[in-house]
């Protein structure tokens, strides 16, 4: 429909925008460190999911269970950088769970680390495909799959969440569901 086709179109504009400050270094782990503000990571999360859900092109209602969470978690960060590329990760598990199903996110501190996890119960990600998943302009199985968009979320999420100083790591089993830590 015409309304999925725009949610679409407006998704890939604004992860262009947003791409655009990574290329010449305009954000970067020094420019956070230096201009970032201390957030509680708990805030980031709930802002993220309400974007997530606004770009959600299928499924956008799935149920979003947020099993653990500590609030006082803090994060030093570019606010609008952060928020989106947890919002792409929770646009992606939104977009290919399947009808009845939900997604969880839990956000722990471990060994002097904040730790979030994104888990849907899709189709998953074939073990050979997980480290392309994360590269831009790849969309995996689309061929079996309709998906919207150039297949810049899950690369972007990576990039930004790299300059964040973190990592961003897959795990998928084929048919049952795909987790991003």
């Amino acid at each position: 429909t015409i309304g999925i086709a725009s949610k679409g179109l407006n998704l890939v504009v604004e992860q262009i925008v947003l791409a655009t400050p990574l290329q010449p270094g305009l954000l970067s782990t020094e420019t956070i460190g230096e201009q970032g503000v201390a957030m509680p990571l708990w805030e980031i999360i709930v802002a993220a999911i309400a974007l997530g859900r606004r770009f959600a092109y299928k499924n956008p209602i799935v149920n979003v269970e947020l099993i653990e969470r500590d609030k006082s978690a803090l994060v030093l960060c570019n606010l609008p950088a952060l928020k989106r590329a947890l919002a792409e990760l929770i646009t992606n598990a939104l977009s290919f769970s399947p009808d009845g199903r939900s997604i969880s996110i839990s956000q722990w501190k471990s060994q002097g680390m904040v730790w979030i996890s994104v888990t849907d119960q899709g189709p998953g990600i074939a073990e050979d495909e997980l480290k392309r998943a994360l590269e831009n302009f790849q969309q995996i199985n689309r061929d079996h799959q309709e998906q919207q968009g150039l297949g810049l979320g899950l690369g972007l999420a990576h990039h930004l969440i790299e300059v964040h100083g973190g990592s961003l790591e897959l795990k998928s089993v084929h048919g049952k569901g795909t987790q991003a830590i």
